[in-house]
Parts: C-alpha cells; sequence; structure tokens
C-alpha cells in the first residue's frame, strides 16, 4: 500500500523538488490577499496536510487565510527554530544549562598548561574541525617525545666554531634586498547573513481526493520595504515512504508602496503627433535617513555617495500594449529627488502642493513622451522603486483624438458601373498585423472597402507593388447617379496605428 501511494505521488504529485513563488503588490497599511498559489491532493484518498506561514516580519504583516489557522507562541517558534538549526551555538567554554555533560564543553581545569599542548590541541581541532567536541587531559595527551639534555660543548670547540665563522663571513657573497612583501589584497566584504525566518502560523487542512488547496495568503505592510516570507505545506497523512516528510516549499514576496494620494497625471494629444510633459512625482515615505544622505551629496557621482539607487517601469494593460509599445517613453531626469524649496515649486507648477502631496516630500521629475498612431483612451501606471525597498505608483491618464486625413481617393465610374482603385498599406513591422476597415456611418452606401477585416502584410523588398492584385486593400464606387459627387470616409485600424482617407 507504501509503494502504491509512493508512485502516485511520483507520477501525479511530482515528488516537491523545487519551489514556487509569487509576489504580493499592497499599499502601506492595506491588506492585500492573493490566491495565486495552490495545492493539489495527488492521491486517491483524503490527505491531511500542515500548512506553515514563515517570515522574519513583524506577525500580522504576512497572513494565512484558511480555517483553523493559529498562532505559534513564542516558545513555540524558539522550539522549533532549534529543531531546524536556526539558532546558534554557545560561545565556547561558557556554561550550557541545557546539557550535563561535561565532555561536551571545555572547562577552565581541562584548558592546555603548556606551549607543546596547544599546539597539539590546534592540530586536533584543525583535524575534527570542533573544538566543543575535545575532552583535553593534560597527564594523557601529552605524547610529545622529548630527548635528555645534551651536555655542553667544549671549550676549544667555540673558539674554532668561532673562527670559522669569521672566515665564512667574508667569503660569502652578499645577501640580495629583500623584496618588499606584496600587500595583501583585500576581500570585497560579503554582504550580512540574511536573518532565519520565523514560524508564525500554521493550519492542519484535510483536502479531498484530486481536490485544490487554495493557499491564500494577506499581506499588509507596516513599512516601506520589500518582504519576504516561506509557505511550506507538509504531508501529514497517508504516510508515505520516504527520506523525509514530504513539504511543499512555497516564496513569497510582499511589495510595499505608498499610495498616491490622489495624484494623477494627464497627456492629451492628437493622434500622429507628439507631445512631451514634464511629471513631477512626489515621494513621500521615504526613509529620513536615505533623505539625509542625499542631502549632503554632490557632484556628478551623488547617486553613489548617496547610495540611492531609483528606477522606474510602465505598467501597461494588455488591450493597450501594442499601441503603446513605440508610442510612449518615460525618460528620468533627475539623478536624485529634489528636497526642499526645489521640490515644494515643482509640486507647485504641477498643481500638486496641498492635499495631493506632502509638502515636504522629495520630488522627482520624468519626461513623458507621447506619440500616438492612433485615436485611443488609456490608463498607465508609472512605479518607481528605490534601492531600500520603497515604491511608488502612480496614475496617467492618456488620452488622443482622430488623427487628421492622410489623402483623398479619387474614384470616377460610368453610369450603372463600379470602380475600383488599390490602396497600398502595409504593417509597420516586419510582421504582418491584423486591420479592420470600414466607412464611417455618415458615409454614402455607394461606397464599399475589400476585405472588411485581415492582415497587412510587411512591405516588400522592393517596394511598393502598384497591380491591382498585389493591393491588400480595394476601395470601391457604385455610380447610381450621373454627375453626382459623393463623399466618404474610410478608416483603417491596426493594434498601433489608425489611417483616415477622404474617398
Amino acid at each position: 500500500d507504501n509503494s502504491l501511494l509512493h508512485m502516485v505521488c511520483l507520477l501525479q504529485g511530482e515528488m516537491p523538488t523545487g519551489s514556487e513563488s509569487t509576489s504580493i503588490n499592497s499599499a502601506l497599511s492595506t491588506t492585500t490577499t492573493s490566491n495565486s498559489l495552490s495545492w493539489v491532493n495527488p492521491f486517491d484518498r483524503p490527505a491531511t496536510v500542515r500548512v506553515q506561514l514563515s517570515s522574519w516580519e513583524p506577525p500580522g504583516t504576512f497572513s494565512l487565510q484558511l480555517p483553523g489557522t493559529q498562532q505559534i507562541a513564542q516558545p513555540q517558534q524558539i522550539q522549533l527554530q532549534r529543531q531546524h538549526g536556526m539558532v546558534g551555538r554557545k560561545t565556547k567554554g561558557a556554561d550550557s544549562a541545557d546539557s550535563n555533560n561535561s565532555s561536551t564543553r571545555v572547562t577552565a581545569e581541562s584548558r592546555p598548561a603548556t606551549a607543546e599542548q596547544a599546539v597539539a590541541q590546534d592540530a586536533m581541532v584543525q583535524q575534527t574541525g570542533r573544538l566543543d567536541s575535545l575532552e583535553w587531559n593534560a597527564s594523557e595527551n601529552d605524547h610529545l617525545e622529548r630527548a635528555p639534555p645534551a651536555a655542553p660543548p667544549p671549550a676549544w670547540q667555540e673558539a674554532m666554531g668561532g673562527l670559522l665563522g669569521n672566515i665564512l663571513s667574508r667569503t660569502k657573497p652578499p645577501d640580495p634586498p629583500k623584496q618588499p612583501e606584496p600587500a595583501a589584497q583585500q576581500l570585497p566584504k560579503q554582504p550580512p547573513p540574511r536573518p532565519p525566518v520565523v514560524p508564525q502560523q500554521m493550519a492542519e487542512v484535510v483536502v479531498q481526493p484530486n481536490v485544490a488547496l487554495q493557499l491564500s495568503v494577506s499581506f499588509c505592510p507596516a513599512v516601506l520595504h520589500e518582504s519576504d516570507a516561506e509557505l511550506s505545506v507538509s504531508l501529514v497523512s497517508p504516510e508515505v515512504p520516504a527520506p523525509q516528510p514530504l513539504t511543499w516549499q512555497y516564496q513569497i514576496r510582499g511589495l510595499a508602496f505608498m499610495d498616491a494620494k490622489g495624484v494623477k497625471f494627464n497627456v492629451k494629444c492628437k493622434a500622429k503627433h507628439s507631445s512631451e510633459e514634464v511629471l513631477a512625482v512626489p515621494l513621500p515615505g521615504l526613509d529620513p535617513a536615505v533623505v539625509a544622505a542625499i542631502a549632503s551629496a554632490s557632484g556628478p557621482e551623488a547617486a553613489a555617495a548617496a547610495g540611492v539607487n531609483l528606477t522606474h517601469e510602465l505598467i501597461v494593460a494588455d488591450q493597450h500594449r501594442a499601441a503603446l509599445a513605440s508610442a510612449l517613453t518615460v525618460e528620468q531626469m533627475d539623478q536624485l529627488p529634489l528636497l526642499g524649496a526645489a521640490a515644494a515649486q515643482q509640486l507647485a507648477a504641477m498643481g500638486h502642493s496641498g492635499a495631493g502631496a506632502a509638502a515636504d516630500a522629495p520630488v522627482l521629475r520624468y519626461k513623458l513622451c507621447f506619440a500616438p498612431q492612433k485615436a485611443m483612451t488609456a490608463g498607465v501606471q508609472l512605479a518607481v522603486s528605490c534601492s531600500t525597498g520603497a515604491r511608488w505608483v502612480y496614475d496617467i491618464s492618456l488620452t488622443s483624438t482622430a488623427p487628421e486625413v492622410e489623402g483623398v481617393l479619387t474614384l470616377e465610374a460610368h453610369m450603372g458601373c463600379t470602380a475600383e482603385l488599390p490602396l497600398m498599406l502595409y504593417s509597420s513591422g516586419p510582421e504582418p498585423q491584423p486591420f479592420t476597415a470600414e466607412f464611417t456611418p455618415d458615409s454614402p452606401l455607394n461606397f464599399d472597402v475589400l476585405p472588411a477585416k485581415g492582415m497587412l502584410p510587411p512591405m516588400p523588398p522592393g517596394g511598393h507593388d502598384r497591380s491591382v492584385a498585389a493591393a491588400p486593400i480595394k476601395v470601391t464606387f457604385l455610380c447610381k447617379e450621373m454627375g453626382k459627387v459623393m463623399t466618404g470616409k474610410l478608416v483603417i485600424v491596426t493594434p498601433d496605428s489608425q489611417h483616415t482617407f477622404m474617398v
């Protein structure tokens, strides 16, 4: 039965070899819950699992949202740390209150008394690597062989030795000058080890066969920095033969950001044109130590001197990604945020003073270039991240109106006949692009476009092919009235562009 369960876990449960991860973004002092993690019971019978949440953050930063979740008390946390080897060893030679075995510690009476014993003890320590497991006994461990003291040499030997020494010193070539010893290379400082995680919450859940258990975790940051947590799912029953209990590990990263407090940017532009705007972004909640470092830094290497690295990214929805891929760019103007009066002046110029942003908040300026190729309305977010873990997110509203008419297409037809005009239009890149073509509702029904939707091919290597057969789009006009001029508007839309023609 156990072998069968082992095979089921191997084939269906995919024996835990690595770890999954997820990220949770939440505003400061705001709770956000993630349901992206799950565990599936691979057995054909109910399984009991123990779900444990561990983190070094203060309790309440990460919370396990499962029925029956219990907080792990502080004594339990220490006990679990000791079981997993998280508690550091005590200082060598100190009395231990947890152990009564005198052979596992070095007492004052067992310390080496002579230099020979110290050398022997150091050799044994280097061989075993554990000083606390040695029991030193000076009387039993001193095995150094000592020769009996030699008799002093006679006087004539001392005189002869001095004479030979004077002769050799005159004939011996002088010693070469000593080369200066190379300076010892300084190894780069290693970052301090990350503190171990502390178990905070635990829950035991019974999962039915082939049912997914949603591992809901909430994140409520109290400080503006990046947080980490670990989630483990250990199999309690049924028992499966394995070198150790089966455990699935999940890594959780919490990204805290400061609420924008109503700061919003609006950018408008006509399609086929471009607009540049300077965005003064306030950074409230920045660490005071970082602000002080920025205030004291100056010169071209100010950012390196202050130890601050600011980065940004644009968060764009999937439906607008193609249209804004080459139409929207953001560039950081300042190496470090502006402080004091300069920051207040920028906020006042943008209209964000007062309730919109903190009056003493540092300000970072960005240059936004918006060059849309089609009429659209989209909302994007500008996320600013600091190397200290702080993060700010701001909303940007983008609006582009309909572009101007690109050209006029003229068709002439005899009475009762249909005229056709090829439209040489190609995709904006090396790959074909989908398109839709239609006349505006106020255009006469005499006009038509074929096809109404399809794929625009890329530009041919040899340039334009003016043949009607090679045209991706054809415009037709049916003449029903003699001598009457009709006018319509044709609109062709691709994922990243829009073309308008008068017909």
